[in-house]
């Protein structure tokens, strides 16, 4: 049902035999996440330095693998692994890296796995990790920590972009717990029961720094994820208007992708939530010292 909604929504965006589509004109549709590929490579840019060639990456949470496939453009002798709790959508980006067009299945693979387990891959064996929009979702952010920290070798870096609570926004939580605000992109209603985790940086700096990572930067960028934002609800709004059929990730996720959109940028409008990019790296020194003391 995914994979055929893809079809129809590029389809609809002038490509009237999908499969000949390159990863490249995916875009609008496999970037589910504030900013879209603008966003992705500005993270990338962040672990370029630090992928040798031929390095195995990791994409925490990749949902329909369009980031793991801008990595594969981006690093054109790596491999990239992507992992997601959803089956749907493993399943759906497999069969688009399939496409001819794409020509990706033999260096992008995407698997089912829990991104605070990533049971799937294994130690020391990627390069660099990056993850977008999915520490919202997951509820133990140390097991997630502790999880990338293993997976990843030692001198490599991990670059996360999440909504995040605002820090200066002493009414943040009680907004996240308020049903009003709901459905968002990411949790269908607040609290535990739908999958709504959202946390201050401060609560990823301490779940990564305690795993063994080290911080290396970070930066708020929502003012440029509201404005960012704020352009995908006008257009979206725009449709809805002329009665037109809705476009890109909007004909992708549903009758509930304006009104969640619409939500979302509320909560930044009020301040109660903002956009944070961190990148950390795995100390060459802290793992030898790990196993020297054990």
């Amino acid at each position: 049902a995914l994979l055929g909604r893809v079809r129809a929504a590029l389809q609809g965006l002038g490509w009237p035999r999908p499969e000949d589509c390159g990863a490249a004109d995916l875009a609008a549709l496999d970037e589910l996440h504030i900013g879209g590929r603008d966003a992705t490579d500005l993270l990338l840019r962040k672990i370029a330095p630090d992928v040798p060639r031929g390095g195995t990456l990791l994409d925490v949470g990749c949902g329909v693998g369009g980031p793991a496939r801008a990595a594969a453009l981006t690093f054109p002798q790596s491999t990239v692994l992507g992992v997601d709790i959803t089956p749907a959508f493993v399943e759906c980006g497999n069969a688009i890296n399939a496409w001819p067009g794409v020509g990706l299945a033999g260096r992008v693979r995407l698997s089912e796995d829990d991104a605070a387990a990533l049971a799937t891959v294994g130690d020391c064996s990627v390069a660099a990790a990056f993850m977008m929009h999915v520490g919202m979702n997951v509820a133990d952010k140390r097991a997630l920590a502790r999880a990338v920290f293993r997976v990843l070798q030692s001198g490599g870096h991990f670059a996360l972009f999440d909504v995040m609570l605002a820090d200066d926004s002493p009414g943040a939580r009680e907004r996240l717990a308020d049903p009003e605000h709901f459905p968002l992109p990411f949790a269908q209603a607040p609290g535990a029961r739908h999958g709504c985790y959202v946390e201050p940086a401060a609560a990823y700096v301490e779940a990564f720094t305690e795993a063994g990572l080290e911080l290396l930067s970070e930066e708020d960028l929502g003012a440029w994820a509201e404005a960012r934002l704020s352009r995908m609800v006008t257009h979206a709004d725009e449709l809805a208007e002329d009665h037109s059929e809705p476009s890109g990730l909007a004909a992708l996720m549903g009758d509930e992708y304006a009104l969640s959109a619409h939500n979302l940028l509320q909560l930044f409008r009020d301040g109660a939530v903002t956009a944070v990019e961190q990148v950390y790296w795995h100390p060459k020194d802290f793992s030898e010292s790990v196993m020297e003391d054990g």
